[in-house]
């Protein structure tokens, strides 16, 4: 088994993103506490499902699927905010986000040893959680 949880926890930190860890209820708590002014993205974490991978009778690699959802408020000339349209949430983060996100998830997975990602989807959020920020919702499923 592997350990993605605090791979993608110590990555993050690496990065200088803000690692949030545990069920949406707990992670818009967190997030609600922690200072987002200065521009900073944040990685919501949620806990990865894993199935076995059963052949005759044994089995020895894992089917993982984690959520990941990569947020921001704050940039230099902008600020997330229910005001915006959504042509200015895509222009002013959403897409810069999704690159960031891009990068960060192609280099976890690279250094992790995982080559058997079998799907990765994506979608824009805007306005979610307490501190109302926007953001791209990540669903991964890979084996290991």
């Amino acid at each position: 088994m592997i350990d993605i949880v605090n791979t993608l926890k110590e990555r993050a930190e690496l990065v200088g993103w803000i690692p949030v860890i545990g069920a949406k209820n707990i992670q818009s708590y967190t997030l609600s506490q922690k200072d987002l002014t200065t521009g900073k993205s944040a990685l919501m974490i949620d806990l990865p499902t894993a199935s076995a991978i059963v052949s005759n009778g044994t089995w020895s690699e894992h089917t993982y699927n984690i959520e990941l959802l990569l947020v921001r408020k704050f940039e230099e000339f902008t600020k997330s905010s229910v005001s915006e349209t959504t042509e200015q949430k895509y222009n002013n983060r959403l897409f810069e986000l999704q690159e960031d996100f891009d990068t960060f998830l192609y280099q976890v997975f690279q250094c992790a040893g995982i080559s058997k990602i079998t799907a990765i989807n994506y979608s824009y959020v805007m306005n979610v959680l307490s501190k109302s920020v926007d953001g791209v919702l990540c669903t991964i499923r890979f084996e290991a």
